[in-house]
């Protein structure tokens, strides 16, 4: 994902933009931003995960096999889940914090 998809990500989070609300796309900003996904995952989470796209089409639209999509993102949603159950990126109902200071 380029930058502009991250800033796109971090507009949507602030504006609280989408059908499932702000906190999701929060976590995925935050998880890009300490370094626990790539940018590129999170993209692909947000796209497949919180807009619904399928990830037939997303892969279409990327000229990328669906079948290595798939694998990345169940790789990208353990590292998540792994590092929220850490607490490298923390989940609040107020907003969302992680112990990189940032």
């Amino acid at each position: 994902m380029r930058r502009e998809g991250l800033e796109v990500l971090d507009e949507v989070a602030a504006n609280g933009e989408g059908a499932i609300g702000q906190e999701p796309v929060r976590v995925l900003v935050e998880a890009v931003r300490v370094g626990v996904i790539s940018a590129r995952a999170a993209e692909l989470i947000n796209a497949t995960r919180l807009e619904r796209q399928s990830l037939q089409d997303f892969a279409k639209s990327a000229g990328v096999p669906a079948d290595r999509l798939y694998k990345q993102r169940k790789t990208a949603e353990a590292r998540l889940a792994r590092a929220i159950e850490e607490g490298q990126v923390l989940v609040s109902k107020v907003g969302l914090l992680s112990d990189s200071g940032s």
